[in-house]
This record gives C-alpha cells, structure tokens and sequence, in this order.
C-alpha cells in the first residue's frame, strides 16, 4: 500500500498545479467565483480598517485558502482512488462473466 500511496503522489503532483489551474481557467463556475473574490479584495482594500484589523482579516484569508487547498488535495486524491477502485471492479466483473 505505501507503494501505492507514492505513486498516487505522483499522480497529484504530476497532473494539479499548472494543468489544474488551466483547466480551472475555462470552467464558468470557477472564474465566476474568482471575480468575486477579486472583488471583494478590492472592497477590503479601500475598508478604513486598523492595521489589526486588517492582519486579523488577513491571517483568517490566508487560514481558510490553506484549508480549501488541503481539502482540495483530499478530494483529488479521493477521485483518484475511487477511480481506480471502480476501474479494478469493473475489470473484476467483466473477467467473472468471460469465466461463465
């Protein structure tokens, strides 16, 4: 299983960052999402805050983007592996019918 685990590593690696983020780039839901967040920065930016307030407000966007990406990197890994077990089911069955 650990073999495994580092090949999957490898997988994530090889197909998330820049390809990810192409693909991301075409989809309307995603850029969507990211013009409000543009937004909203641009908002935050002209806020009379303190500068306390503004590293609050900060430190809590740098947590939950750090969140999102881990949970991110979770579900990917999880779609590859329900995949891979589907595929191998899928295999299974058709091997069981060429038997009968």
């Amino acid at each position: 299983m650990e073999s495994e685990k580092d090949i999957l590593d490898l997988i994530v690696d090889a197909c998330t960052d820049e390809r990810l983020s192409r693909i991301a780039d075409r989809d309307a839901h995603y850029r969507e999402a990211n013009w409000e967040y543009s937004e909203a920065v641009k908002r935050f930016e002209t806020m009379d805050l303190t500068k306390e307030q503004r590293r609050v407000i900060i430190t809590m966007n740098d947590a939950f983007a750090a969140q999102s990406a881990a949970y991110a990197d979770v579900a990917y890994r999880q779609g590859l592996i329900d995949g891979i077990d589907l595929i191998t089911q899928v295999k299974g069955e058709k091997a069981k019918a060429k038997e009968s």
